[in-house]
């Protein structure tokens, strides 16, 4: 009963001013080192194979049709692509879940899947602190037998709503074992701080790397960028001491973040998926290849730019934008959201993909 009776700030302690001083401080201090990476211009590797619509679905165990069906995780099982999107039923609130369908390589070679595709809803707010906006942009990993799912839960607050870096851990007949939200470790306190887009790296027996994004406000100003943290998905912490950031925002843009699940390349090489918002609002994406521990090894100028009409007219216009990975042979799939409503699969060979890395020990 008491978790419905109190809310985040009755619960939770905010991060102190120390310490956004201090994530400020590193945040001020990647501009000066680590501007000037990548360039504003465009990348054409992907080839646009397919995109599926909200029209296209029937959800098998929820009476009612979706109005936006979006930014998805994704896993390969054989020759099937398991898709986790996030599914909005209302304009009202617009409170998102996340449902599952399943399309197989050759439909996406061929550019076709049959419909209506029948998808069902896995994860719903059930919680508290998803009952604000629901679970948002899943980003998937398996490990073993384990599904592990970094997904943003909107809470309801009494400024509004606060978004948390939330975690679900699923079986491999997709059964929920544990549901959570995040929190830092700091001074032997956990500390609750709004951030999302997150993805996971090398995690053994529950513990390792992961890059997020936590919101940074600080005065008036507010910053977001790319982060590395150690974490214990045992816990649900990330360590404070290991923060730190990795890839700032260019002048010319608002802000970036982290889009996708890392997909590894070799013993200790990752190709994880990021995002900018410029400052035409436009959301553009390009890759960057980390370590084990997350630190940056080579990053591309952007590689998907939205052009076509369903990415450019939607619920929010001007859109491409993560959630999902795959490498399968030599092809790399970015399985992503467009405008906000829709999902669209791209297809690009990796060697093209790694052509156009810029590696970081080369900059002056």
């Amino acid at each position: 009963m008491e978790d419905i009776l109190y809310g985040l700030e009755d619960k939770m302690q905010m991060l102190p001013d120390k310490f956004i001083a201090e994530l400020f401080s590193k945040a001020v201090k990647s501009f000066k080192l680590q501007r000037g990476l990548r360039k504003p211009r465009k990348l054409d590797v992907f080839i646009r194979k397919l995109y599926i619509y909200p029209d296209d679905f029937l959800i098998e165990n929820f009476k009612r049709r979706p109005v936006a069906i979006f930014n998805p995780g994704v896993i390969s099982r054989d020759n099937e692509i398991l898709v986790f999107p996030r599914t909005v039923f209302d304009y009202y609130w617009y409170v998102s879940s996340i449902s599952l369908f399943k399309i197989s390589f050759r439909d996406v070679e061929e550019g076709f899947i049959e419909k209506p595709i029948k998808a069902r809803v896995i994860l719903a707010p059930k919680n508290i602190w998803e009952l604000g906006k629901g679970l948002e942009d899943p980003r998937i990993d398996v490990d073993g037998d384990d599904i592990h799912i970094l997904y943003t839960a909107v809470a309801p607050s009494l400024k509004g709503i606060a978004p948390l870096q939330a975690y679900a851990l699923l079986s491999s007949s997709l059964e929920e074992k544990r549901r959570g939200y995040i929190k830092i470790l700091a001074d032997g306190e956990y500390i609750l701080y709004p951030w999302k887009d997150s993805a996971l790296l090398e995690v053994v027996g529950g513990k390792g790397y992961i890059l997020t994004r936590p919101l940074i406000k600080y005065g008036d100003t507010s910053i977001e960028i790319g982060w590395k943290g150690f974490i214990d998905l045992n816990n649900l912490v990330i360590e404070y001491d290991t923060l730190e950031p990795i890839l700032p925002f260019e002048e010319w843009e608002l802000k970036v973040g982290w889009s996708t699940n890392a997909v590894k390349l070799y013993s200790n090489e990752y190709l994880v998926g990021w995002h900018a918002v410029l400052k035409s609002m436009l959301y553009v994406n390009g890759f960057a290849i980390v370590d084990k521990e997350g630190e940056l090894q080579a990053v591309t100028d952007y590689i998907l730019v939205p052009e076509t009409l369903p990415e450019l007219y939607g619920d929010r216009p001007g859109v491409i934008f993560g959630c999902g990975l795959i490498k399968r042979n030599d092809l790399i799939y970015w399985i992503g959201g467009v405008s906000d409503f829709a999902i669209g699969i791209y297809e690009a060979e990796l060697d093209k993909i790694l052509e156009n890395m810029r590696e970081i020990k080369t900059l002056s």
